[in-house]
């Protein structure tokens, strides 16, 4: 069977995690050829090459409706004749999309790693919308990671019916996790991009008010809103407090990861993170906005902690309360790390993609 995966952003991060994840998981398989086409120059074009993968690099970025994408895309997909084509994200979805049926016999699978559009203002929805639901009608299969998205899918009518949809959820293999090492009892750790959705600033107005409790904080991450990050650690007198770690690989961020205290998630929403299993499962507790995506792993004092509202000091009085009681932070990470183990399988995570491409257990 031949398997083309399709990523638009290659850059550190869940997505791209993810996609290494399938393609490694067959790459001892004689029965199957994985295929990659992503954005060029990238760091999954980079690693999946050094996994031995054949990449096919294309220029998703050069502009939304860029014609030249899907033409490439057909070249590439004519040339290899597969048997399964999953695109993961809006993006490659959507240039998919415009890929004729006829220059390949190919299923067609489409992941959605959180839905954008509905945080989005009225116009930009409803034309989000209307994207997705052209992508998902030109599917074979709509994937989601998590349930949230699937009952989003279904209230905006992306899907025709609720079983046109699969939920799959991310999952983390606790082989290669490597366990906390703290060795700073106040270090808090924010790990994504600094990015819109991820609210990278909400995480420095905490830092903001934590610092004069000696608290220190480590950004792992970069994005479109480094330089405002920057920007405001400066404004605030944080610099000696903050230490902002970019182009980082996943190993190199899960070295980091595992000295923290706590891992702080700010996000404004969020499909299902992996950054929030590999800290369940390396026993960094989880101080998490009750979004969705976050909501649907972590049960609030129990595998974690949950924070409603996006106020600073409430966000603040959580770590306070997770990181100076020993014993409720102990009983947390005893949960989360088995929470993650029986509920986040990576075998289970496999034996369900082996399905829906059709391949034997």
């Amino acid at each position: 069977m031949r398997i083309v995966q399709i990523v638009a952003d290659g850059s550190p991060g869940g997505g791209t995690t993810f996609v290494l994840a399938l393609i490694e998981s067959f790459r001892n398989d004689k029965s199957v050829e994985t295929y990659l086409i992503c954005q060029k120059e990238s760091y999954l074009s980079t690693r999946a090459a050094e996994m031995g993968t054949v990449v096919h690099e294309v220029d998703f970025f050069r502009g939304r409706l860029d014609p030249a994408v899907p033409y490439r895309l057909r070249q590439v997909l004519k040339s290899l004749d597969p048997d399964v084509v999953h695109a993961h994200g809006g993006r490659a979805g959507f240039f998919l999309s415009f890929v004729p049926r006829t220059s390949h016999n190919a299923a067609v699978l489409y992941t959605v790693h959180g839905y954008h559009f509905v945080h989005k203002r009225p116009v930009a929805r409803l034309l989000g919308a209307l994207a997705e639901i052209w992508v998902s009608r030109r599917s074979d299969c709509t994937v989601f990671v998590s349930e949230y998205d699937r009952k989003t899918a279904v209230r905006s009518r992306i899907l025709s019916t609720e079983s046109a949809g699969r939920v799959i959820r991310n999952a983390i293999d606790v082989d290669i996790i490597p366990l906390a090492a703290e060795t700073d009892p106040r270090l808090l750790a924010f790990v994504g991009r600094l990015s819109y959705p991820k609210d990278p600033l909400l995480f420095v107005e905490v830092a903001r008010v934590l610092a004069r409790d000696g608290y220190r904080f480590l950004i792992l991450g970069s994005g479109e809103l480094e330089s405002t990050v920057r920007e405001r650690i400066t404004l605030y007198g944080l610099e000696s407090v903050v230490t902002i770690k970019t182009g980082l690989g996943r190993a190199e961020a899960l070295e980091d990861m595992r000295r923290a205290s706590a891992v702080v998630m700010t996000s404004r929403w969020e499909g299902l993170p992996l950054t929030l299993l590999e800290a369940m499962t390396m026993g960094v507790p989880v101080v998490a906005a009750e979004v969705a995506g976050l909501a649907e792993v972590i049960e609030s004092d129990k595998t974690g902690v949950l924070i409603r509202g996006r106020e600073p000091r409430d966000f603040a009085d959580g770590i306070r309360r997770l990181c100076e009681d020993g014993t409720q932070r102990e009983r947390i990470l005893l949960a989360a790390r088995e929470h993650i183990l029986v509920n986040f399988s990576h075998k289970k995570f496999i034996e369900n993609y082996r399905d829906l491409y059709g391949l034997p257990p």
